[in-house]
């Protein structure tokens, strides 16, 4: 099967996936769901979240699942500094949530293929460490979902910050 079957498949198969109709989330809950979540996972490494509460709009159940994806993500890249950090701040209307590494970074001319189902900058490391190179494609579609896009920023042999924006509830 080619890779735009693949991508084909996996878009059908994602087609039925939306979040809840005007659903409410309080970041702090979400945050500490995750903690817990992923403490029996997390090993040697530490997970540090620094973020403001706030309800902002959003599926808690498909954020969650996003959210997981880049952290786990980042563990894999944290050869070096072994603690995860996620940052989430209130600006304006919108709540901005970062996701950091200190891994290798991803060169300039990858980073627009990053979220392509099946599409791995590195295949021969990412294999190895269990990848099937799905996962920013479906944070990417979890994103889109809730009327966002992940931003990425990178430098090779520095790192690479993940963003997205949700928006903050206006009667919260």
């Amino acid at each position: 099967m080619s890779k735009m079957q693949r991508s084909d498949r996996v878009d059908k198969q994602n087609a039925g996936v939306r979040p809840k109709a005007s659903a409410s989330c309080r970041t702090d809950r979400l945050f500490h769901q995750l903690q817990k979540q992923l403490a029996p996972s997390l090993c040697e490494t530490r997970l540090e979240i620094d973020a403001q509460p706030a309800v902002v709009r959003a599926d808690e159940v498909l954020v969650n699942c996003l959210l997981r994806n880049l952290i786990g993500n980042a563990k894999k890249a944290a050869h070096r500094d072994r603690t995860v950090r996620v940052k989430g701040v209130q600006k304006g209307n919108r709540y901005c949530v970062t996701v950091p590494d200190r891994g290798c970074g991803i060169p300039e001319e990858e980073i627009e293929r990053i979220t392509e189902p099946f599409y791995m900058v590195n295949k021969s490391r990412s294999r190895a460490g269990g990848g099937s190179g799905l996962g920013l494609a479906i944070c990417q579609k979890i994103a889109e979902l809730h009327h966002t896009q992940l931003k990425f920023q990178s430098q090779v042999g520095e790192g690479t910050t993940v963003c997205f924006y949700l928006e903050v509830e206006e009667d919260a």
